[in-house]
């Protein structure tokens, strides 16, 4: 993901909005409220932020590798 958008951020990779949008069953506030951060800054993620990972996965009940595919463990029979 090399891209980055006019403000330098990188862009967010479809495969992980396509996870969040199918199976977030919160609001962008209600998981703000859960994470105890405020909707803006929710708002303002272009993917989840690694440090937060693990907990907005549990949160929403999904495996972190759906929500951020970038930095799912590689797969060991590739290299077979």
């Amino acid at each position: 993901m090399n891209e980055t958008n006019k403000g330098g951020r990188p862009k967010a990779d479809p495969r992980a909005v396509s996870a969040w949008t199918r199976y977030r069953p919160l609001a962008i506030g209600e998981l703000a409220a859960a994470l105890g951060v405020s909707q803006p800054a929710v708002s303002k993620w272009v993917q989840v932020p690694e440090k937060r990972l693990d907990v907005v996965a549990q949160t929403l009940g999904v495996h972190p590798h759906l929500l951020r595919p970038d930095l799912a463990p590689p797969d060991p029979w590739s290299a077979l």
